[in-house]
């Protein structure tokens, strides 16, 4: 396991653990959009340990590449929703919508198969 594998599991676990205990401190809408938030950051890290460890075969690593691009194309689009319910501006929705398309286009763009 090299520092980098490391470093990166250990920011997921910790990831992991303070959305946990905001969201049992904090159990309204914005604890759980902060913990929905922490949970695509969590999975990028833990994806992106496997990617750069040299023990992973091909086809895991790239499996776990792309749920890493996947879990970092919604990072954006969570943390804006958070924020915008954190603020407590929700008449935005319509932006934080365009957000969440865009998104899931990119999302279906990723599960498509080229060659």
């Amino acid at each position: 396991m090299n520092p980098y594998t490391f470093s990166l599991l250990f920011f997921s676990f910790c990831t992991f653990l303070i959305a946990v205990l905001i969201w049992l401190k904090r159990q309204d809408e914005v604890g759980m959009r902060y913990f929905i938030f922490c949970v695509f950051v969590g999975i990028w890290s833990s994806a992106l340990s496997f990617v750069v460890t040299n023990q992973t075969p091909y086809g895991q690593a790239l499996f776990c590449a792309r749920l890493a691009n996947m879990a970092a194309s919604f990072i954006s689009a969570t943390w804006l929703h958070f924020i915008i319910v954190y603020t407590g501006y929700p008449k935005k929705f319509y932006r934080l919508l365009y957000f969440f398309i865009w998104r899931h286009f990119l999302f279906c763009a990723w599960r498509s198969r080229h060659g």
